[in-house]
């Protein structure tokens, strides 16, 4: 109660000097942490530039550089590629500083884009620390590409390339929400690269649209037993166990997928097949976290 009313009470002079040199030591204090953290921004906005340049610094000045923000570049790295429509990907870069990026974790908008950098044993954290930014932006708009593990820095402008020329085929096959491994992306960038989405969507209609059809009207999931299928190298009493339903259901659920599609035995129709089921499969609706597992089909079929 003391200490309340002399809280209330006037400052006599000295209280009011102390008051007021205080106020500036902490406004200088504040100040000079917020340049610390501009300059530490840019420091990493320029090494991650100079990281993907396609004429890269000398090896030893690079790896100085990146050394005391926690990323050796002799180890294998990983590097993540964002587009994000909506907030931008500079707002989702602010809020990642603001709350706290992992340890050892590289970032900026680049040409409108979110890239990330870290050593491969980061990878999951770099994923998840994207994944709670954007979980709690309602509406946002993203897809990204994950990089197989890199040797060293000298791979990085090579695999930047590949990255951005990954995110274009997403975007022409309407993916949303996805953040993909590289090697998952690999076979539909070789096929799609160069295609629009009107003729990916005649595409899967061509190869798959008559299962897809059947499990809207039934409300069925013999799309996702064939893909699951497919995943697990065509075994049944594996896809039973994966999908928690009895093998016997798999194999009726294979007997209408035949009926519906033909026979499928050969193995180049079982390639179209499993590359059209894949890119179905990226483009459906996802939880609002992008690291969520696929979801296995119900038992109902």
């Amino acid at each position: 109660m003391a200490s309340r009313a002399a809280h209330r009470a006037p400052l006599d002079d000295l209280a009011l000097r102390t008051f007021e040199r205080s106020a500036s030591v902490v406004g200088v204090v504040l100040l000079s942490q917020e340049r610390q953290e501009a300059a530490k921004n840019r420091g990493v906005a320029a090494l991650l530039r100079a990281l993907i340049a396609p004429r890269q610094d000398d090896a030893a000045v690079l790896s100085d550089r990146a050394a005391p923000h926690g990323v050796a570049l002799t180890a294998p790295l990983s590097l993540m590629l964002v587009a994000i429509d909506t907030p931008g990907a500079g707002y989702v870069a602010r809020r990642l500083r603001a709350t706290g990026l992992p340890t050892g974790v590289l970032m900026d908008d680049v040409d409108g884009q979110l890239l990330m950098l870290c050593n491969t044993t980061r990878a999951r954290e770099m994923r998840q620390a994207l994944a709670q930014a954007m979980r709690g932006e309602r509406g946002s708009l993203h897809r990204g590409v994950v990089s197989r593990p890199a040797a060293g820095a000298a791979e990085l402008p090579a695999l930047y390339a590949t990255l951005r020329r990954g995110l274009g085929v997403l975007g022409r096959i309407g993916v949303q929400g996805h953040v993909v491994d590289q090697n998952e992306l690999a076979l539909y960038a070789t096929l799609f690269e160069t295609h629009d989405q009107s003729s990916l969507a005649q595409f899967l209609e061509a190869t798959i649209g008559a299962l897809l059809a059947h499990d809207r009207r039934r409300q069925s999931e013999l799309a996702a037993t064939l893909l699951c299928y497919f995943d697990h190298h065509q075994n049944a009493k594996t896809t039973a166990q994966r999908l928690d339903i009895h093998v016997n259901t798999v194999r009726q659920r294979l007997a209408t997928i035949e009926d519906l599609l033909g026979h499928w035995g050969q193995a180049s129709r079982v390639l179209e097949i499993h590359v059209a089921l894949r890119l179905w499969h990226l483009g459906r609706p996802v939880d609002p976290d992008p690291l969520t597992a696929p979801r296995s089909p119900s038992p109902s079929a």
